[in-house]
């Protein structure tokens, strides 16, 4: 109260002065430097807390805008909680934690980078493009297309997975006028079992693979054996091997012997013997017992010429079919 007065009179004045308690800004949770994001679907949570008196107000900034923040209060602690509900490739950067006060003259602010996780840079075909938006961060996908005149070998699209690595195999571009046309119409075999270090019999049969060119690759190996593999192995009990070098680029269409590893039943002192044929049709009847075909009862026939790898003789004629073989 403040109390003037003079001759002419007095003067009274008064003011309310109120007494706040203040407690400094303690910051409790910083938000890492940086988040990487290996599901794009997953949501993203970034929390940034503090506590004092008054409690302070915290805001996440993206670019100078303000992001919607949950607010929580745990006791005397205010946390500001950023959610993204699914990370698009447009939204990472950098996103801020503001805190601010009634009292605080300077607010304090905590800045995260939000990423997606990388896949690394694929390379353009040779003869191709890729097309897209050239993003490699999870989810992304990458499709490859091949120049006027050439034809794609590998996969056309690839989608970088949560582990950090793209899905397929890197596609090449071959010119269709200097690529003959087996080397362009083929299907993959890829399983493991077919692999010349199998020693698995699993009784599995190719007898359900449509009439066509085939290409061992993958896990099945790249390259045909051109030594004898011994038998049981690439899952069947009489394994193929080419009876010579392999072919090159340059040698263009050839033809080539196939040996195949069989018991022999002619020889008891020998294990085994070595014969090779040009097979036209697989078969699956384990009771196949080369070369000794004598006869056959049903089904179209395909006609193999078995020579002796040892000798290079022809021994004779065998007949396969080409759903399945009868062997008497």
């Amino acid at each position: 109260m403040c109390h003037a007065s003079t001759p002419a009179g007095t003067v009274m004045g008064g003011t309310e002065v109120t007494v706040q308690t203040y407690e400094p800004v303690e910051v409790k949770i910083i938000p890492r430097s940086v988040v990487t994001v290996h599901d794009f679907d997953a949501p993203v949570r970034v929390n940034c807390s503090a506590r004092g008196v008054p409690q302070p107000n915290i805001t996440w900034y993206k670019d100078g805008v303000a992001m919607p923040t949950r607010t929580i209060i745990i006791g005397d602690e205010v946390i500001g909680e950023l959610n993204l509900e699914r990370l698009r490739p447009a939204e990472q950067g950098d996103y801020m934690c503001v805190g601010t006060t009634a009292v605080r003259t300077e607010p304090f602010s905590y800045t995260t980078k939000i990423q997606l996780k990388k896949c690394r840079e694929l390379a353009n075909p040779v003869d191709g493009y890729k097309v897209g938006d050239g993003q490699s961060v999870v989810g992304s996908i990458v499709r490859f297309a091949c120049n006027p005149g050439c034809m794609m070998y590998g996969s056309s699209a690839r989608v970088c997975g949560k582990d950090g690595k793209w899905s397929g195999t890197q596609p090449s571009c071959y010119n269709v006028g200097l690529v003959a046309y087996e080397c362009q119409h083929y299907r993959l075999l890829t399983e493991h079992d077919r692999n010349v270090v199998s020693r698995e019999l699993l009784g599995k049969c190719d007898n359900n693979l449509a009439e066509g060119w085939y290409r061992i690759s993958g896990s099945a190996g790249a390259q045909m054996p051109n030594a004898c593999p011994g038998p049981g192995r690439c899952n069947t009990r009489y394994p193929g091997w080419l009876f010579g070098a392999h072919p090159r680029k340059d040698d263009g269409c050839v033809e080539r012997m196939v040996c195949l590893v069989i018991m022999s039943p002619a020889a008891v002192s020998t294990a085994e013997k070595y014969w090779c044929g040009i097979v036209v049709d697989s078969t699956c009847t384990s009771s196949v017992q080369l070369p000794d075909v004598t006869t056959v009862t049903a089904g179209e026939m395909r006609r193999v010429v078995l020579m002796d790898c040892e000798l290079g003789t022809r021994v004779q004629t065998v007949y396969f079919f080409i759903h399945s073989i009868k062997i008497p």
